[in-house]
């Protein structure tokens, strides 16, 4: 269980455990080389299973880079572009369950039966207020800008409010201008949903949940600085099941949901 303040968690930089991180396998690694999506001007290098920018040890220096280097700044950062390149020729498919989150590839974690059951009320009880103008999605990915390090994000939150209707989006995915709200349900993901928040506050999305399945609460982000130095969500407020939380679409309550309701 993750017993640190949800304020102190957005303080970290993103802890993204390397296990949760996605392997390239060489013949990936030569692919995407054949189709133009690394080069030698992005001087990278694949080292365990992961793409690490090359690292120059002072000339003075006879010492070998130590594999401990790798995390996190020597990470290679790739774009939304690239990563959209990558399903475009066929070198990710939906099979691999994998997204990408400050331009890393992250497997995407098994979802058990409290998730999925939280996750369907939460949709069903958005889905009560009749959003006008707006439509609720499960699962489905979302396009945010790229980072300052250059890397781009493309999550899939477990519930997103998104402008117009489905079909408005054939061509393309909800970007940040279409999001008026975020959800992630979490128990064993706590820490990595929390650290994970800058992400959505760089973009700009105006409120994000946690529904927090361990300490039977729901936190609610708001705020949002935008592109910064430390992107964050400067208001923080947890909800436990005594209490109702607002529902907020495009700067408006649109009504008020009672936490024992999704978390019952």
């Amino acid at each position: 269980m993750d017993t640190r303040s949800p304020t102190a968690a957005l303080l970290e930089p993103l802890p993204i455990p390397i296990d949760r991180l996605y392997p390239i396998s060489l013949d990936l690694y030569h692919k995407m080389a054949e189709s133009g999506l690394i080069t030698k001007d992005d001087k990278v290098v694949l080292l365990d299973g992961l793409l690490v920018k090359k690292y120059a040890p002072p000339s003075s220096s006879r010492e070998p880079w130590p594999a401990a280097d790798i995390w996190p700044e020597r990470l290679y950062r790739m774009t939304t572009e690239v990563y959209h390149d990558m399903a475009a020729h066929g070198l990710l498919s939906p099979h691999d369950k994998v997204e990408l989150l400050n331009g890393l590839l992250v497997k995407k974690m098994t979802r058990g039966a409290p998730h999925v059951t939280v996750t369907q009320r939460l949709v069903d009880t958005l889905n009560d207020f009749a959003l006008k103008g707006w439509y609720v999605r499960k699962e489905d990915p979302i396009t945010l800008p790229d980072g300052s390090d250059g890397g781009g994000s493309e999550p899939e939150p477990d519930v997103v409010v998104a402008r117009g209707r489905r079909d408005d989006y054939e061509d393309h995915h909800p970007g940040p201008e279409d999001v008026a709200l975020v959800v992630e349900v979490a128990r064993s993901s706590v820490r990595e949903d929390r650290a994970a928040l800058p992400v959505y506050a760089w973009a700009g999305i105006p409120v994000a949940w946690i529904v927090n399945q361990n300490e039977k609460q729901i936190e609610i982000y708001s705020r949002p600085t935008g592109p910064s130095h430390q992107a964050r969500y400067q208001e923080v407020a947890i909800f436990t099941e005594t209490d109702e939380i607002p529902v907020v679409i495009d700067n408006r309550e649109i009504g008020r949901v009672s936490v024992k309701t999704i978390l019952r």
